[in-house]
């Protein structure tokens, strides 16, 4: 099979060697056909010199024409070279434009998953899809900044870690709950908390809530979470 191949294409390339030949033999014999006849046997003097001269000028002009050919060929080819080359350093400028802009996003990047609440910057997929959404974000806002995008994705899908503000908010709501389970707790039992249990067996006076309700009864009043305390309500 491969013989057949290469016996086939030395067979095009014939063909095309002969196609060209015959190409140039037309080319050639248009060309002389515009050439000048040369006069007949009887022709004057007058005649002959006239010929010579038109023939010379015919001559001349494919010449020229081959000339000029041959320079339209060498200015194409030296066109075709400087357009390579320009294209050659344009793409050199470009990847290193490209190079030095991905080193420096890489710095940023690093740079930024330092940052507290960043951490999530260090992973690759992470990184990918930042680098993609600022390079979006900027074609409609040149000015933004890396770390702006990364706040923003942030904000948007939960990934920064909550502030000392929220940290604090978070700790007084899971204080508040666990008080708010203490208190059911009590209510259930319909007893005193262990903390007033503790404090009674710990030697502290076992009449306070009798000191309390006397109070009440005298018009003084008590927070409710003191009351829970003694296992008292505003009834009793």
């Amino acid at each position: 099979m491969a013989k057949l191949i290469e016996a086939q294409q030395a067979q095009n390339q014939r063909f095309n060697d002969l196609m060209a030949q015959a190409a140039q033999e037309r080319q050639r014999a248009a060309v002389e056909s515009t050439r000048p006849r040369p006069p007949g046997p009887g022709a004057s003097v007058e005649e002959f010199l006239e010929y010579k001269s038109k023939d010379m000028a015919w001559q001349q002009g494919q010449h020229t024409q081959r000339l000029e050919q041959m320079f339209r060929s060498h200015t194409q080819r030296l066109e075709q070279m400087v357009q390579q080359q320009a294209q050659q350093l344009e793409q050199a400028r470009m990847q290193a434009n490209v190079d030095s802009h991905k080193a420096r996003m890489q710095a940023e990047v690093a740079q930024l998953s330092r940052q507290q609440g960043m951490q999530w910057v260090q992973k690759g997929g992470a990184q990918a899809v930042l680098r993609t959404i600022h390079q979006a974000m900027t074609e409609a806002n040149p000015k933004i900044t890396l770390a702006q995008t990364a706040q923003m994705l942030a904000s948007e899908f939960g990934l920064a870690a909550p502030s000392q503000q929220a940290q604090n908010a978070a700790r007084r709501g899971q204080s508040v709950e666990a008080l708010q389970q203490q208190r059911a707790a009590v209510q259930q039992r319909k007893g005193a908390l262990p903390a007033a249990t503790s404090a009674r067996s710990s030697g502290q006076p076992k009449d306070r809530a009798n000191s309390v309700r006397k109070a009440m009864a005298a018009g003084a009043k008590f927070p409710p979470e003191m009351l829970e305390l003694y296992g008292l309500n505003g009834n009793n």
